[in-house]
């Protein structure tokens, strides 16, 4: 039961996350893409985003955050950055 509200409240988190992420400047797309090579290449190679499901990406990312020890605000930004290569808007991970 634990475990069934902890994954329901990480799903929530991201989808406000991503939210507030929606309307980046262009630095801040810039920056996410920096951190997205930078953090993600360092340890494995890119993956194409578009081959999962949005659960599977989500899953993904929050294990991911923690091993590349991303900051909120970082993680916000390659958050944002991943949908857009998944060619989709924050609204449509939902």
């Amino acid at each position: 039961m634990r475990i069934a509200f902890l994954i329901a409240t990480l799903g929530l988190v991201v989808r406000v996350c991503a939210d507030e992420a929606q309307d980046l400047s262009e630095s801040d797309l810039k920056e996410a893409r920096r951190l997205y090579v930078s953090k993600c290449s360092r340890c494995h190679k890119f993956y194409e985003p578009s081959a999962y499901t949005d659960a599977d990406w989500h899953d993904w990312m929050e294990k991911m955050r923690k091993k590349s020890k991303l900051k909120p605000h970082q993680y916000d930004l390659v958050l944002h950055y991943t949908e857009k290569l998944r060619g989709k808007s924050a609204e449509n991970t939902r």
